[in-house]
């Protein structure tokens, strides 16, 4: 009988204690390091007492991107104002040109997570074109939202700036935003940090979309999941030696920890290694102490909105009637939410 490969419909958390996991080192990754990562999570709280908003001359984030790539930003606002969030792109060269936002899916609430966001990312939105001629500013208005104090907002949405001819052409974004909108225009000046010296990442990645690919997942009859860390350094004991990591280059520059903004396409080879035939699961969890799992299959977003909690496993693949001896590869689009901690980890074990 031919094994078959569904998502799982139950991602009830479960705990999987580290004793439990037998990590591989042996993960390589591929990215197209071409497109642009526009991203911004400094300030990532938003406080009286700092000079962070437009109405005080200041922006979060401001960086030249080029053809293709990705708007990802996270903030929590704890101003005590009404605020509203925006991007502004500005045209610094000499031709008109035009950007393109698709795959919007926005923040903004109570909950540290962006997960929603990232279902309707998947999903796909109506694609929103604007011009932006020679030294002028254009707002992304449907990237606008009006944040209350007290709620965490962010953006994720992928974009195409192109000139008359179609070709790659270039856009400044600034990330800011207001409690008075005739202060808007007051930002010329980054802001600081929340918490000086936390050091959020703010700039430029190199990359939003990356292959996974894991080789050696091989269930045997021990107690042993096999399974492969992501989201840190080498050093941290990645399984993909820190392949998946971008570099962030701008005003808060470094390894971008966490995968936060990037798309990963797992592909996992999973062998039946039991001495029969047998069901098996594709879990994924964190390593730390906070974790919202999504995948995405054929289209479909399988996720949860709520915290799974420390060291909880989610199962989001299960494979049937796998032979003994045989292997598989399973695939599917994952993400790191906001609001999880990584190390996360991905593992393969018999039901």
């Amino acid at each position: 009988m031919t094994a078959t490969i569904t998502p799982s419909t139950d991602l009830t958390p479960k705990t999987i204690a580290a004793s439990e996991l037998e990590l591989k080192t042996d993960g390589y990754c591929t990215t197209n390091t071409s497109r642009n990562l526009f991203y911004c999570n400094s300030p990532e709280r938003l406080e009286t007492g700092y000079a962070q908003l437009a109405d005080d001359g200041k922006y979060f984030a401001k960086e030249t991107v080029t053809g293709i790539g990705r708007i990802y930003t996270w903030h929590e606002n704890q101003t005590g104002k009404t605020i509203t969030s925006d991007i502004l792109a500005y045209n610094a060269g000499t031709k008109t040109v035009t950007i393109t936002i698709s795959n919007r899916g926005l923040t903004n609430g109570t909950t540290y997570s962006d997960v929603v966001a990232w279902k309707n990312f998947f999903a796909g939105s109506t694609a929103i074109t604007y011009t932006v001629a020679p030294k002028a500013y254009v707002s992304l208005a449907t990237l606008k939202q009006v944040v209350t104090t007290g709620k965490c907002f962010g953006i994720i949405a992928n974009f195409s700036i192109v000139d008359s001819s179609g070709a790659n052409a270039s856009l400044v974004l600034c990330d800011y935003a207001y409690a008075n909108a005739a202060n808007q225009s007051n930002a010329t000046a980054l802001a600081v940090e929340q918490s000086p010296g936390t050091n959020r990442r703010r700039g430029v990645g190199n990359g939003v979309y990356t292959y996974m690919y894991a080789p050696t997942l091989e269930v045997t009859n021990s107690n042993k999941k096999p399974g492969y860390k992501y989201g840190v350094l080498a050093s941290a004991g990645s399984g993909f030696g820190g392949q998946d990591l971008r570099t962030i280059s701008g005003s808060g520059s470094g390894p971008l920890v966490g995968d936060f903004g990037i798309q990963l396409n797992m592909q996992l080879t999973v062998k039946n290694s039991t001495g029969s035939t047998g069901n098996f699961k594709i879990a994924l969890g964190s390593n730390g102490n906070h974790f919202y799992p999504i995948i995405n299959k054929n289209g479909a977003s399988y996720y949860r909105t709520s915290d799974s909690g420390a060291r909880k496993f989610s199962d989001v693949m299960v494979i049937n009637n796998l032979s003994a001896g045989e292997s598989v590869t399973v695939n599917f689009f994952t993400v790191i939410p906001a609001g999880c901690d990584a190390p996360v980890v991905v593992c393969a074990y018999r039901a």
